[in-house]
């Protein structure tokens, strides 16, 4: 009891398939048995194969390819196998035997072993191949392989078979391209042959590359590069190329046209290269234009193109006809050293250059014909198709319209002429003072400021010619005013408007020839001076008749012209004054020079116009005496006189009134204040001066842009005692002053002058004249203050060159000393013998001036002995009024009698400056009476 038993169950299968069964077990004691359901599956013989597919990849037709593979038995079982491709997809093919070989194509497999099979493919066919290897497991369960191969064979083609040369010229080799295309996943091989047909011997094929190998569906491009040899056309060509495995070769068929030299010629429409439409062959007339108002010394330039439309190269040279450019000159050769200096100053360098240039443009015109086209490049070799750009530049130094031809030769072909003209404007004739590149394109000639009425000034103008050939100009000079309303001046010659003059003036028969002037008028900027336009129309003013013949006309408008007619704009007026122009005719020879002078004369102004300017200009009509000069038949035709630009010189001048600006010391002006006592100095050891001078300063300035020669002119008692600086103080040379020494103050400069009245004892002798003898501008001016003041009045003249003056008034104020006494007498009554009485006076100065008296006893008091009368102290000095109150000092008189009798004199109280003497009486009278005896008190 509580045991349990293990069995071991074993079943083995006869055959596959799935196998059911019930297993009874009889147990003892126990009425029903145990069942034991069993079921089991029974599998025969399992192989694999180790490849899950064979891929054979691509192969070419007539190949064979062998691949190998493994079956192995993974049962314990023996296993018989048996493998071929399936019958399914032969049917599909259509194909009875298969192309595949299998060895071994069957098996017995022990248990767990393994056998290796190979399978050969001949690809007898082009095609995609898609089957199966299948393999039978007797007693067992099979399996199968997929196959997959591409079979194919080389195949290639030209993209284009036939090639076309279009532009083929004469002995150049041409390029062209073909292409070649692999149809086919397989290398292919190719190599290009030799060059067949009936023009074969006459041309010369080169291909590149020409051999290879093309991969699998690709294109490939080749150059092909024909040399022809003869002129005719190509029709009967062709190129072989072999393919490998290719039973038929490909053949290129070529043709072309054989081509010569072809050139043509274009200007561009603007003169320049651009992408504008160009002039060209094609075109009515192919001319090169430089146009028809081109400023004089300018530098132009135009374009040629010449278009080489073949592949041969070609040398070519162009020349111009009649004004062509001298040899340039030679490069300098300068060494690193100064390189590297002139690298360092740009000034120098630019200088250099512009010296360069100037060179380049002397040498360019040295053929002395007024212009010259310089071409660039003028000869060489013209690549074939290449596309030349020749430069034209127009150098000149005299104006004119010209006309002439550039002459053009390319290779064998015909020269080709092009014609070409430039009309060129403007004056060569310039001022040596501004020099030819003056940015100014009217020179002014600036006389500065002069005062009114002044002495003519004159400029000397140098005119340079830079021509080559001689001018004639005649001058006239004009004067402007602001408010002239008159817009045109109609000009009426009778006879040649310029004609040649001897030095006098007068009119001479010139050798000129006179010549039919051309119609056209011209019209110059609005910087320049506006147009001048000569009318030639003026036949119903020479005709007799109406009805006058063709012939008759013909005949006049080539003979010399008798009446000339000018209608240009209104500017100024001619006159010679305040400008002048002398010579008014010169002929500046062909590269010289020759000078005039312009002149100008100050106007008087009235005065009460402060500054005047003066505005003119001068013109200068260019005139060509030489036939030859003025035209060249076909080539050149130059213009003169009004219907040429004059130079014009713009002229200007200021005219002021002379005047001084005068600043003084105070806002009074020139007012003088002096007292009398300045003669007499603090030591009174030296006397009494003779003069003493009170100054004041005047600072004249000069503001105008002249300078001013003048002279003050003073009369005592004032002076003109300095001036600084002394410098100024010159001689005059103009005729007006007769040399005399003036003072003269330049433009914006100032001078310090020193005016001085003099105080002198004549002075102080005035204030004692009556009013009928005082002289002019003096006056005696008495104060209520009680002050005494001599007036000097005078005026300061300045005095100009041009004779006109300005006026300083002046004013002088001499105070004198005014000296009175308190009393005129004194009386001492009666008083006894021999005793003195003292009473005492005043004096006193009521004047701005200090006073220096003395009082003097009578004379016969002076000399008596012994004395009776004394004064004490006998001078002094009183000073000047203070406050308006009296200076005063006290004269002491001493009285002292010497008898009974009456007594008596005078003091004179006198001043040294010539004040009013003051007369004092003095009375006593002695007695011997002791009465009138004063005691002492003690």
């Amino acid at each position: 009891p509580d045991e349990f038993q293990d069995f071991e169950f074993i079943i083995t299968g006869g055959r596959p398939g799935h196998s059911i069964h019930d297993l009874p077990c009889k147990i003892s004691h126990c009425a029903e048995p145990v069942v034991l359901h069993v079921e089991a599956d029974f599998k025969g013989p399992l192989l694999s194969i180790d490849v899950p597919s064979l891929s054979l990849g691509l192969i070419k037709l007539g190949e064979a390819v062998l691949c190998k593979f493994e079956i192995t038995n993974l049962s314990q079982l023996p296993g018989r196998w048996k493998m071929q491709e399936s019958p399914a997809s032969l049917a599909e093919r259509n194909e009875e035997v298969s192309p595949f070989t299998i060895d071994p194509p069957s098996g017995e497999l022990g248990p767990l072993g393994s056998c290796a099979v190979s399978v050969l493919f001949r690809a007898n066919i082009c095609q995609s191949l898609r089957t199966v290897l299948e393999m039978e497991v007797e007693n067992g369960k099979g399996s199968h392989i997929p196959v997959l191969a591409e079979v194919q064979t080389p195949r290639v083609c030209l993209l284009s078979s036939h090639l076309h040369f279009d532009e083929l010229f004469l002995g150049i080799p041409a390029k062209a391209t073909v292409k070649l295309f692999n149809q086919m996943l397989l290398p292919s091989h190719y190599e290009w042959g030799e060059l067949l047909g009936s023009q074969s011997s006459s041309c010369l094929v080169t291909i590149s590359p020409e051999r290879g190998c093309l991969a699998p569906n690709e294109e490939r491009e080749f150059c092909v590069e024909l040399t022809a040899n003869t002129k005719d056309e190509l029709s009967d060509l062709a190129l072989c190329c072999r393919i490998r495995d290719m039973l038929e070769p490909l053949f290129l068929s070529i043709s072309g046209q054989v081509k010569g030299l072809h050139i043509t010629y274009a200007i561009p429409s603007d003169g320049k290269e651009s992408d504008q439409e160009h002039q060209s062959e094609a075109s009515p007339e192919l001319l090169l234009d430089f146009g028809s108002e081109v400023p004089l010394k300018s530098v132009v330039q135009r374009q040629l193109i010449i278009m080489n439309h073949s592949a041969v190269d070609a040398p070519f040279t162009i020349e111009v006809d009649y004004f062509s450019s001298g040899p340039p000159p030679p490069e300098e050769q300068r060494s690193d050293i100064v390189d590297i200096v002139l690298e360092k100053t740009r000034r120098i360098t630019r200088q250099i250059a512009k010296r360069k240039q100037s060179a380049f443009r002397t040498a360019l015109l040295s053929q002395g014909k007024g212009l010259a086209f310089h071409v660039h490049p003028s000869a060489g070799t013209l690549k074939a198709f290449q596309e030349l750009t020749v430069e034209i530049t127009a150098y000149n130094d005299m104006w004119g319209e010209y006309q002439d031809d550039l002459l053009c030769k390319v290779g064998d072909l015909e020269p080709k002429s092009i014609p070409m003209k430039i009309a060129v404007k403007g004056c060569p004739i310039f001022l040596q003072v501004t020099g030819p590149n003056h940015p100014l394109q009217t020179p002014i000639v600036r006389f500065g400021a002069h005062i009114s009425g002044g002495d003519t000034v004159s400029r000397h103008i140098r005119l340079n010619n830079p021509t080559p050939f001689d001018i004639r100009m005649d001058w006239e000079s004009y004067n402007q005013d602001k408010d002239d309303d008159k817009l045109v001046d109609l000009l009426v010659f009778y006879g040649a408007p310029f004609p040649v003059k001897d030095m006098d003036g007068n009119e001479i028969e010139s050798s000129r020839e006179q010549t039919p002037t051309d119609q056209t008028s011209y019209s110059p900027s609005s910087a320049t001076l506006p147009s001048y336009r000569e009318d030639l129309n003026l036949n119903p003013i020479l005709e007799d008749d109406e009805d006058t013949s063709s012939d008759e006309t013909e005949q006049l408008l080539t003979s010399q012209k008798i009446i000339s007619v000018v209608i240009r704009p209104h500017e100024g007026v001619p006159s010679d004054y305040p400008f002048c122009i002398t010579p008014k005719q010169i002929v500046i020879p062909a590269g010289g020079a020759a000078s005039i002078h312009i002149s100008f004369t100050p106007l008087m102004l009235p005065e009460i116009i402060n500054k005047f300017e003066c505005e003119g200009f001068a013109l200068g009509f260019m005139s060509l005496d030489s036939k030859v000069v003025r035209e060249i038949p076909g080539k050149v035709t130059r213009a003169d006189g009004h219907n040429v630009v004059p130079l014009r010189i713009d002229l200007q001048a200021f005219v002021k009134p002379a005047l001084l600006t005068v600043e003084m010391d105070h806002e009074r002006g020139l007012e003088f204040h002096a007292v009398a006592s300045s003669l007499i100095p603090d030591n009174r050891l030296k006397g009494v001066l003779t003069d003493s001078a009170t100054t004041l300063n005047l600072i004249l300035t000069n503001n105008t842009e002249t300078p001013l020669y003048f002279k003050l002119l003073l009369t005592p008692p004032f002076s003109v005692s300095g001036v600084d600086p002394k410098k100024n103080l010159t001689t005059s040379h103009s005729d007006k002053d007769n040399g005399e020494d003036r003072l003269v103050l330049r433009a914006l400069q100032n001078m310090l002058v020193k005016v001085s009245f003099h105080t002198t004892l004549e002075l102080l002798t005035y204030q004692h004249l009556p009013e009928d003898q005082m002289l002019s501008g003096v006056q005696l001016l008495q104060l209520e203050k009680g002050d005494r003041i001599l007036e000097f009045k005078q005026d300061l003249v300045i005095e100009y060159s041009n004779k006109a003056a300005q006026v300083l008034p002046m004013i002088a104020y001499l105070t004198v000393p005014v000296l009175e006494l308190s009393q005129d007498s004194v009386d001492f009554g009666t008083c006894w013998v021999n005793q003195t009485k003292s009473k005492a006076v005043l004096v006193m100065n009521k004047s701005g001036c200090r006073s220096y008296w003395a009082a003097l006893l009578d004379e016969a008091e002076r000399h008596s002995d012994p004395e009776v009368f004394s004064i004490s102290p006998s001078n002094g000095i009183l000073e000047a009024q203070s406050g308006g109150f009296a200076t005063k000092t006290h004269l002491v008189v001493h009285f002292t009698a010497r008898d009974d009798v009456d007594y008596e004199t005078t003091v004179t109280v006198v001043g040294m400056l010539g004040e009013r003497p003051c007369t004092l009486r003095i009375h006593g009278r002695g007695s011997h009476d002791e009465r009138y005896e004063e005691r002492r008190k003690s």
